[in-house]
């Protein structure tokens, strides 16, 4: 299994959350194939746990909130697997809904953005981080020494998308002001500086299902570069096996070559 070059990897899970969260964004974006769709839904529901829930990391014997959502607005997004997806929102509703969902955005879990994607959550109930602290240089320099600079990223991402949703810049997000057209462009520099040349994030998947929407919310055409690199990239951590098609979380070869 070692590469030319010399090194081992071998593709990485964080949690099924992972392979539902990218089959919505490939949707949003209108590149989910319908075999990528069909074989998603179906390795999605063999992860499904007895009570209708999805574990929220690899092995995981008990339900996760966001996980489960997750899940919901995959098959949502698929159009496959209808008695799976009955039970994974049952399970969400019987376990605080959609309110619940949203309120573990607070926690970092972001599985309400891809509930909203679907038109499963409204998109006014989910928090929108302010987009004008990246126009505050000295904010954002305190905030970079504290924290990873993805802090940042993602409240851009996430602030551009909820807005997108909610209608604030107009139907096809096209209608946007003076301020919000500044605070966009900003962000979008914010968000290309730390795009790899291969178009990955970190060549991390649970950043890149987040990063593609964003780049549509915040203005970046189809035929962009910028977008069309972080959906090529993502498109290439599909493992297809007997089970169906799920998704690399990361890959990690210097990780697994030193191991």
């Amino acid at each position: 299994t070692q590469h030319a070059d010399g090194s081992w990897d071998w593709p990485n899970d964080l949690g099924n959350f992972v392979s539902a969260q990218a089959l919505v964004a490939l949707k949003f974006v209108g590149r989910l194939e319908p075999d990528d769709a069909r074989d998603g839904a179906r390795w999605l529901k063999g992860q499904q746990l007895p009570d209708g829930s999805f574990g929220g990391r690899p092995f995981a014997t008990t339900g996760d909130l966001g996980a489960t959502a997750s899940a919901w607005a995959a098959f949502h997004a698929c159009g496959a697997e209808a008695e799976a997806m009955d039970q994974a929102r049952a399970w969400v509703e019987a376990h605080g809904g959609v309110p619940a969902v949203i309120a573990r955005i607070a926690e970092g879990d972001v599985a309400a953005l891809f509930l909203a994607l679907e038109g499963l959550a409204d998109a006014h109930e989910l928090p929108a981080p302010p987009l004008f602290l990246t126009l505050l240089p000295p904010v954002e320099e305190l905030l970079e020494k504290r924290f990873n600079t993805g802090v940042m990223m993602m409240l851009a991402q996430n602030g551009a998308l909820v807005r997108l949703l909610r209608g604030d810049w107009g139907e096809h997000g096209d209608h946007r002001g003076w301020l919000a057209s500044v605070e966009c462009k900003r962000a979008l520099a914010l968000i290309d500086l730390y795009q790899n040349p291969d178009g990955s994030w970190n060549s991390n998947s649970a950043q890149q299902v987040v990063a593609i929407p964003a780049l549509v919310a915040l203005g970046v055409a189809p035929g962009d570069g910028r977008l069309a690199r972080a959906i090529d990239w993502l498109l290439a951590q599909r493992v297809r096996d007997a089970n169906g098609l799920w998704f690399a979380s990361f890959m990690s070869s210097v990780w697994t070559t030193a191991l």
